[in-house]
């Protein structure tokens, strides 16, 4: 185990303001995505079309969900890590005393 510890505190709460607005785009994603395919199948009656649509549309509910989930666990980072930070800044605090 090291003894030194570097630790940088508007670098970990940047880090996690960072994750919060990459979150928040990818929520952004996720619905905008979600609005887009939800219409409609553009897809042909015919054969070809049908066939591909069958594939099509029971897969583009599962993206939804997968880009969805990405954007929860990508926003659970930014709390996690500030949260973080000020256990580390306590810690620091309580051991200058």
């Amino acid at each position: 185990m090291t003894e030194n510890f570097e630790y940088r505190d508007d670098r970990a709460r940047s880090s996690a303001r960072q994750f919060d607005e990459v979150g928040g785009q990818l929520d952004a994603l996720a619905s905008s995505l979600s609005a887009e395919l939800a219409a409609d199948s553009p897809w042909s009656q015919d054969k070809i079309g049908s066939s591909f649509a069958s594939k099509f549309d029971s897969d583009r509910s599962q993206v939804i969900e997968n880009v969805k989930s990405f954007a929860e666990r990508v926003e659970s980072f930014g709390p996690a890590l500030k949260s973080a930070a000020d256990k580390v800044t306590s810690a620091d605090d309580e051991g200058a005393r």
